[in-house]
């Protein structure tokens, strides 16, 4: 028993067994190994990925819920389910005009009564524009000067500074004798009783005579009016119609039907104002005539009709020129 505790005891005080060197070295490259290596998760992605992919995901949410605001309030400032319908002066049309949460803002044809109503005052199709405006678009020949619009007038009289035009609204319009590019005292456009100018309204007042000017609105170079290649002034030759405004208004469009159907066959100059009026010159008084009376057909003429009608007019010149010449 003795010497079994005493076996037992020298074991105790021999302490714990010592590592070789190259094992020690091995454990502690190890250990700081797995320090510094990221934890990974169970499917493979790192926790620092993880955070990434959180805050790309609110960022994400984030954004998507201001861009679903955003398309809410511009639903709700808009009117998607307009239609344009036929009115009749007295209609009551503020169930439609109002459907926006912006304040309107009335055109022609519209006005507001008793503070809570919304009328029409003439015969026509109420339209819209967003965000807010409304306006009834009539086929009358009468014209309402406004600001900016592209007129055709003629002088009928020459004051001290200035000339007495008609416009064919309501009121004749004053043009300035210096309201031409290029104009001065002494270098100034001497317009006649009677000739046709080609102009724009300059400012428009209920208590006053509307004003008109031939300056050209563009950034870029300006011609003066004696080179005779300025975008207003008299207009000289050729042959003036009225019609109605809303072709009138059709003819300033880039993609007019009738103007492009007649320009395959002959070359035309062609100015047109905003009331109801338009010039043609063509260089020719035949041609002329047919341009102008083929325009004031297409009104009522699908684009199909006014292709067929121009094509038969060309044909019918072409068969009366070969007349002529033989």
């Amino acid at each position: 028993m003795a010497e079994a505790m005493e076996e037992d005891s020298s074991d105790e005080d021999s302490g714990p067994e010592t590592m070789p060197s190259n094992t020690k070295t091995a454990a502690a490259a190890a250990a700081a190994a797995a320090m510094t290596e990221p934890q990974h998760s169970s499917d493979g992605s790192s926790d620092s990925n993880d955070g990434d992919g959180d805050d790309d995901d609110n960022s994400s949410s984030f954004g998507k819920r201001k861009a679903d605001d955003f398309l809410r309030r511009q639903e709700l400032a808009m009117d998607p389910r307009f239609k344009a319908t036929v009115v009749l002066p007295g209609d009551d049309v503020t169930e439609t005009t109002t459907r926006t949460t912006r304040s309107l803002r009335l055109g022609p044809g519209l006005v507001q009564h008793a503070q809570d109503k919304v009328l029409a005052t003439r015969a026509g199709v109420l339209r819209y524009r967003p965000p807010c405006t409304y306006w009834v678009e009539s086929n009358g020949r009468r014209y309402g000067a406004r600001v900016e619009d592209q007129v055709l007038g003629i002088v009928e009289d020459r004051m001290a500074d200035s000339y007495k035009v008609n416009i064919f609204g309501s009121c004749a319009a004053l043009l300035g004798m210096l309201e031409f590019d290029g104009a001065s005292k002494r270098s100034k456009p001497n317009l006649r009783t009677g000739s046709l100018v080609f102009c724009r309204v300059a400012a428009v007042n209920k208590d006053m005579e509307t004003e008109l000017t031939c300056t050209s609105t563009h950034h870029g170079s300006k011609k003066d009016w004696m080179t005779g290649q300025s975008t207003f002034g008299e207009l000289r030759g050729g042959k003036m119609e009225r019609c109605s405004l809303l072709l009138s208004k059709s003819l300033t469009k880039p993609d007019c039907r009738v103007l492009k159907s007649l320009a395959k066959y002959m070359p035309f100059e062609l100015a047109a104002g905003l009331n109801g009026t338009f010039w043609v010159d063509s260089g020719s008084e035949a041609h002329t005539i047919v341009i102008c009376n083929a325009i004031l057909n297409s009104e009522v003429m699908t684009d199909a009709q006014t292709d067929a009608m121009v094509d038969r007019l060309a044909k019918h010149m072409k068969q009366g020129l070969a007349a002529m010449d033989a």
